[in-house]
């Protein structure tokens, strides 16, 4: 009885390292939590110009009852694309929060000065994959350098 006993208990000590490794792959691998995300991409105008660099961020809409994670990703070439950053966003009611710059790199600014103030527009992003295009009014100007203070005594 007792040497049956050990005999099931070594056979089932096989399998217990693969139970255990089944449950972390199962556990890391069931994906991101929270609500679905798609990807979406498209471009970004300034006017009739396409935005060389910056970025563009999805936040839903809470006003709107829309939760999630804001995403943000890069604007190359006026185009962005959330795979390229592998982040997806939730659909649905979204601000939409555009920075746009030159893309000429500086000293401190590698992507380059801006070209407009920060703009922000509401979108109802699809609940699947999409694109979406955006422009931000050529109308919209930085306002002019203000005085510079004096330099050194």
């Amino acid at each position: 009885m007792i040497a049956c006993g050990l005999r099931l208990l070594k056979r089932a000590s096989r399998f217990v390292p693969l139970a255990v490794l089944g449950g972390l792959v199962l556990a890391a691998g069931c994906g991101q939590s929270g609500p679905p995300r798609y990807h979406v991409s498209g471009s970004v105008m300034y006017g009739a110009t396409p935005v060389p660099a910056g970025s563009v961020t999805f936040m839903p809409d809470a006003s709107k009852g829309n939760k999630g994670p804001a995403v943000s990703v890069s604007i190359k070439g006026g185009k962005y694309d959330t795979r390229q950053a592998g982040v997806g966003h939730v659909g649905g009611p979204h601000t939409v929060r555009i920075v746009g710059l030159d893309g000429v790199s500086q000293e401190d600014l590698p992507n380059g000065m801006p070209l407009f103030p920060p703009y922000e527009t509401k979108a109802e992003l699809p609940k699947q994959q999409g694109t979406q295009e955006f422009i931000v009014p050529g109308t919209l100007k930085l306002p002019p350098p203000g005085p510079r203070a004096p330099v050194g005594p």
